[in-house]
């Protein structure tokens, strides 16, 4: 599958995705298709800023108030107050209460003005990387739609690290490192984005970080009609031949008989050469090679036809 159609299919899961809701609490369900509490206000965390309007307590009214890392903000009249893990309206409620020793029938508005405690980063091969505020409730491909969807030189996999203050990753094959405090997981871009597995999509949560690592490649360089690196497309074989059509072929001057591989092996500090008679192959008396990630092909020149 091309990162195009990936990027359409992307698209049209973005469209399908489930409506709005809120960051869960910690070990909440992880996955959509469990549903969720829709409608759901966000809920207030650290180094967000709110905005309170009070009717009667000008002292409290529209300056910006920032929440601090224990999640507590102070204010005129009212003095310290926890404010983290409220929704805006829970905290208007406490806000009225407190205000009820000064103002009768006290009328309160709180407003979030700056969101900055629920980062979600997106990185790698995607065409706009960052950190994410999720204001409400996202899916991995809701994601990837904001942070621009994957570059053309994206690879099929996709890696999420996620706080395990959050509970583990529930997909095949995750791991839990208690020594860092993580969880780690792996999945195909493709089953994310084709429909076949929306199990997989699942709901981000703050902190997670989201990473697309570019595709593997293999090198043509020489005497061909364009040198370059050929992006290994996901379960995709790349040959000798198929990378050569990619560089459009042998040029003129190409010394064809003596092509040669050139493959780092582990363990190596030089890679290793193997011989490759294009010539011949492109005949069809040798048959054509699988060539791996990373692999050189070389096309030397010939002096006679120089």
């Amino acid at each position: 599958m091309t990162t195009t159609s990936i990027s359409r299919m992307l698209i049209a899961g973005l469209l399908m995705t489930p409506g709005v809701f809120s960051v869960p609490a910690a070990g909440a369900d992880q996955s959509p298709a469990s549903g969720g509490q829709s409608g759901e206000e966000y809920v207030i965390g650290p180094e967000d800023q709110l905005e309170i309007w009070a009717l009667g307590a000008e002292e409290l009214s529209g300056r910006p108030i920032r929440i601090d890392q224990t999640g507590s903000i102070t204010l005129p009249m009212i003095g310290r107050l926890n404010a983290g893990g409220l929704t805006p309206q829970q905290l208007e409620n406490q806000l009225r209460n407190r205000l009820e020793a000064y103002v009768r029938e006290p009328l309160v508005s709180v407003t979030v003005t700056e969101f900055h405690s629920r980062p979600v980063s997106v990185l790698g091969a995607v065409r706009n990387p960052g950190v994410f505020q999720v204001k409400q409730r996202k899916t991995l491909v809701e994601l990837l739609g904001e942070a621009g969807g994957p570059r053309e030189d994206a690879g099929d996999r996709i890696s999420i690290t996620r706080r395990l203050e959050w509970g583990s990753l529930p997909l095949d094959g995750a791991k839990i490192d208690h020594t860092r405090n993580f969880a780690y997981a792996e999945l195909a871009l493709s089953d994310l984005v084709n429909g076949q597995h929306p199990d997989q999509n699942l709901f981000v949560h703050p902190h997670d970080v989201i990473s697309v690592p570019p595709a593997d490649r293999i090198f043509v360089i020489g005497a061909v009609g364009r040198s370059g690196g050929f992006f290994l497309r996901a379960d995709e074989e790349m040959t000798v031949l198929k990378a050569l059509s990619l560089a459009e072929g042998i040029s003129d001057t190409a010394s064809a008989g003596k092509a040669r591989i050139l493959r780092r092996k582990p363990g190596m500090a030089e890679p290793a050469e193997i011989a490759v008679n294009l010539k011949r192959m492109l005949a069809g008396e040798r048959p054509d090679m699988r060539l791996e990630k990373d692999d050189i092909e070389f096309v030397p020149t010939s002096t006679g036809k120089m």
